[in-house]
């Protein structure tokens, strides 16, 4: 009987995994309209943590990233305090270290720039430089981010002898204060 009962086990876990796929409707042209679908909007991934003995929470909004640079806004706050925004710019290049320490927004008005990590990632040799990376938190208001939320962020990061410009997304922002007031308001007494 024992042997039975593992058998019949045996036959449905093998005919499980023999089982035919799902069958996906094919389309003849998949860029005809009378088989396009409407894109999908998503809405920015927001991660949260919150620090058991530090008592910091942290809410991440989701990266933007375009060819060897991202950025990326975060909220950090302890319990009964205002929260600290930040977006965090990461730029990796070849050549020499660019030390951001200036940021300007579209409105001229200035950002503090906190550097967080400088790396190298590699060196080919024979001359041609190193590729670095170099990590700085730009420092920005609520009221600058909530002026944003519907449109974009955008600012200039300078260095030594070179400017990038970055562009966060309104939505991204959006996602990030809203997450950031839903748990202002659970922590709040009343």
């Amino acid at each position: 009987m024992k042997r039975f009962v593992v058998v019949a086990m045996a036959m449905a876990v093998i005919s499980g995994c023999v089982a035919a796929p799902p069958s996906v409707p094919s389309t003849s042209s998949p860029s005809s309209p009378a088989n396009s679908s409407p894109p999908v909007r998503r809405e920015p991934t927001v991660r949260v943590w919150h620090g058991d003995l530090s008592r910091v929470n942290t809410v991440e909004g989701p990266a933007n990233e375009w060819g060897r640079q991202s950025a990326r806004l975060f909220a950090t706050f302890k319990e009964g305090q205002l929260p600290a925004y930040t977006i965090l710019f990461i730029s990796t290049y070849d050549g020499e270290w660019r030390f951001y320490q200036a940021a300007v927004d579209e409105h001229g008005t200035e950002h503090s720039v906190l550097p967080r990590n400088r790396q190298v990632i590699g060196c080919p040799g024979r001359g041609a430089g190193c590729t670095l990376q170099e990590a700085v938190d730009i420092v920005f208001s609520r009221a600058q981010l909530d002026a944003a939320r519907t449109s974009e962020l955008r600012f200039k990061v300078s260095g030594q002898g070179e400017t990038e410009i970055v562009t966060y997304p309104g939505a991204a922002i959006e996602a990030v204060l809203a997450r950031v007031d839903q748990l202002m308001a659970a922590r709040s007494p009343g």
